[in-house]
């Protein structure tokens, strides 16, 4: 990761749109068979074996479940105003 977030996801496979990283270790970790992350922020792909930390793990998938609640409230009053006409 270029910018420091810890907002990375793993990846089944690389994506095309997005770069790689050139980073030698990367490289390594790539020519090994290390799994593929991506970072949001700095739109980067790259090869690691280390795993994510899991306090920020839960922190993002707390975070991703309250945005998720956050649209789907928003979409459910949407339906209900559009219904009370």
């Amino acid at each position: 990761m270029e910018c420091g977030s810890f907002r990375v996801r793993r990846l089944t496979r690389r994506d095309g749109i997005d770069r790689m990283s050139r980073h030698p270790v990367s490289l390594l970790a790539a020519l090994v068979g290390a799994p593929i992350y991506h970072c949001n922020p700095c739109r980067v792909q790259f090869h690691d074996w280390r795993p994510l930390d899991p306090e920020v793990l839960q922190a993002f998938l707390a975070e991703e479940q309250q945005q998720g609640k956050t649209n789907s409230e928003s979409r459910t009053q949407n339906a209900e105003g559009r219904s009370g006409r």
